[in-house]
């Protein structure tokens, strides 16, 4: 799916990171549940509901569901759509040192 993916464009993917190893290598449904939910907040902000992923998912994973799921949060949460404007900065994709960290805090 990340190979058909318009929105899967960065040079060094955390999925082939080693250090730290995100995301095991062995072939195992927990391993891709936490790949498929990785990559999803990775993207989310950014999917623009193409659902090429959930298209060319070799087990017909629902991708698009997840998918909207966030998408959903993104507008709740941030009142942010992908694809909008050219201007606005997708929430998950920034960070700066005075964001918070978790609740409460």
């Amino acid at each position: 799916c990340r190979q058909a993916c318009p929105g899967c464009y960065c040079i060094d993917c955390f999925a082939e990171e080693l250090d730290p190893e995100w995301v095991g290598i062995r072939i195992a449904p927990e391993e891709n549940l936490m790949w498929n939910t990785i990559r999803a907040f990775h993207l989310g902000g950014r999917c623009i509901s193409c659902n090429e992923c959930e298209r060319v998912c070799p087990v017909n994973i629902p991708l698009s569901l997840l998918n909207r799921k966030l998408e959903q949060e993104m507008l709740s949460l941030f009142n942010y759509r992908a694809g909008m404007s050219d201007d606005t900065i997708a929430p998950l994709i920034t960070f700066k040192k005075d964001d918070k960290l978790g609740i409460g805090e």
